[in-house]
This record gives C-alpha cells, sequence and structure tokens, in this order.
C-alpha cells in the first residue's frame, strides 16, 4: 500500500505542492492530474524517493523507497530515459538487471514482452533506429517486465496511436488486477475518464479535486438533457434550474444546473405525446476539471 501524508515540497518560493495526502491500496489504480507545473512530477519524485518532502512522508509497505527496496516498483518517466546505442535486447537486459531479474530467467520474459508489443521482429536493432511509439513501448516494457508491485506512470501514452493506448490500457489493468498499486498522468482526460475509477487533480501544488471519477462528474455544478421529440420548449426555458436550452432541427440540448433539476425536466418533457429520447449527460471528467481551474484562478 503507498500512503502519502501531508506532503510538502518547495523550491526557493515556490510551493510546489502543498500538504498532500492520499493512499493507493493493493490492486488500485489512481490518476494525479493538473497542467504543466501543478505539482505531478514533484510528487512522483517524492513517491519514488529521488527527493525528500518538505514536510510528511511517503511511504510504500510502510517504508520509504530507496535503492535498497525499489526492485519491485517500476516508473516509467515522461521524457525519454532510454540508452540509444543499445540493442532492445541489450536495453531490457540492462533494466531487468537492475530489477533483481537473473539474466538466465530473462530471456523468455524478454521474448514475450516484445511478442505482445509486437516489436519481435527489432530485438536486435538499436534503439535510435525505432520510431518514438515503438521506443515508448520499450519504455514501458521496462517499467514492468518485473511485475512490479508499485508502477509510476508519467504521461505513458505519449507517442501512441490509437491501437496501442488501447494495448497500454489493457496492460496496465492487467497489472491492477495482479495487486499492482498504480499511480500516472496523462493530459488525454478522456483515457482517463475510460479506465480510472479514481483521481486527485492539483493546481498550483493543491488538492483542487480529488475522489471517484463518477462520483466527480455527477456531483458537478451543470448537466445536459438531450432531448427529441415535441415538447412545450417554453415550459421547459421557465422550468427551474434551467439554463439554456437550445434548439436543433428535431431535437433540443438542455442545460441545467444540477441533477436535482432533471425530474422538474422530465415532469414538463412526460406530458407531451411524442417523446423519443429524453437522455441526462453527465458533464466529462474534462469539463468539470477545466470549470473547476477556471474557478481557482479566478480566486487567485
Amino acid at each position: 500500500m503507498l500512503v502519502a501524508e501531508n506532503i510538502s515540497k518547495k523550491y526557493g518560493d515556490k510551493v510546489a505542492v502543498n500538504n498532500l495526502s492520499f493512499t493507493v491500496k493493493k490492486g488500485e489504480m489512481l490518476a494525479l492530474l493538473g497542467s504543466n507545473g501543478a505539482g505531478k512530477t514533484t510528487t512522483f519524485r517524492m513517491i519514488l524517493g529521488m527527493i525528500s518532502p518538505d514536510t510528511g512522508s511517503v511511504k510504500f509497505d510502510g517504508k520509504i523507497i530507496t535503492a535498497s527496496n525499489s526492485s519491485n516498483v517500476g516508473f516509467l518517466p515522461e521524457e525519454r530515459s532510454l540508452l540509444q546505442k543499445l540493442t532492445i535486447n541489450e536495453q531490457l537486459l540492462f533494466f531487468g538487471e537492475l530489477k533483481g531479474l537473473k539474466p538466465s530467467h530473462m530471456s523468455p520474459i524478454i521474448d514475450s514482452c516484445l511478442q505482445r508489443f509486437d516489436l519481435f521482429e527489432y530485438k536486435h536493432k538499436k534503439m535510435k533506429e525505432l520510431s518514438k511509439g515503438n521506443q515508448q513501448k520499450i519504455q514501458f516494457i521496462s517499467a514492468t517486465m518485473h511485475s512490479p508491485k508499485l508502477l509510476i506512470l508519467d504521461e505513458p501514452f505519449s507517442g501512441l496511436d490509437p491501437m496501442n493506448i488501447s494495448l497500454f490500457k489493457q496492460s496496465i489493468l492487467e497489472l491492477r488486477e495482479s495487486g499492482t498499486c498504480i499511480v500516472f498522468s496523462s493530459h488525454r482526460l478522456d483515457y482517463v475518464q475510460s479506465f480510472c475509477e479514481d483521481i486527485i487533480v492539483l493546481i498550483d501544488g493543491v488538492d483542487t479535486i480529488n475522489g471517484k471519477v463518477s462520483e466527480i462528474r455527477k456531483n458537478a455544478d451543470e448537466y445536459t438533457i438531450s432531448i427529441v421529440g415535441e415538447v412545450d420548449v417554453e415550459s421547459i426555458r421557465n422550468t427551474q434550474g434551467v439554463i439554456a436550452v437550445e434548439e436543433g432541427t428535431n431535437d433540443m440540448l438542455v442545460r441545467i444546473e444540477n441533477y436535482e433539476n432533471v425530474k422538474d425536466v422530465y415532469n414538463i418533457v412526460k406530458q407531451s405525446e411524442y417523446i423519443e429520447e429524453f437522455k441526462v449527460n453527465l458533464p466529462t471528467l474534462e469539463e468539470v476539471i477545466v470549470k473547476k481551474v477556471g474557478e481557482f484562478n479566478a480566486d487567485k
């Protein structure tokens, strides 16, 4: 289990992370989100023991991560950390040994990983000969080939096409199901929404949004309702909680303040003789975060 308790970090007068706490249990996955400079990388470095927090502590299975106990940890950094003059096989042998794998046991592991990521034919090619996407695959394999108990992924989908993003997501989910604690960041909030349950959003180092994605979206301040049919538009406009009504040729989009207003709009719509669709649309994770960031900046 990964536990961060009230961690803070300053660089001079700049507060990078401010009193952040979270817990990631075995087999759980946490998305740590935020714009550039929000404090994600500093948090990752504190988790990994690369830097120490000014206050608070980060421990995995009750211990601070150091070189002596890092063999159960996997880390995929946002920046490329590959040795360009080595072949893929040499690269993976090197990283495997760093994580405590015996050279005699690594060959079948490497071959299996390369086959899964459609890279087996490149096994003896040098890293510098690979495309950006294929280098990202090797970086991911390097971080996960030893089946880590804790996995940190910083922008894992960078440079990947949709097919390989799907493959990465499946691999990450399999690691989670096997009991790995996973913390990752991504600017692609649609990907986060599609396969992650818990998130923390940092703004200027402050934990501004946290919890389950489904609850965060449900508790947002604004929803939309898609309606297809013949309805009394003016009655809907005048319904309490309706912000706006956008009319199309055969449909309309009703913006409401919160989920409680759905029943009021429905009570108007159900009086109509012809209704083909009445669909409540939760705001996307991206919409929720963009609005929160705007409110945060407006209050500064």
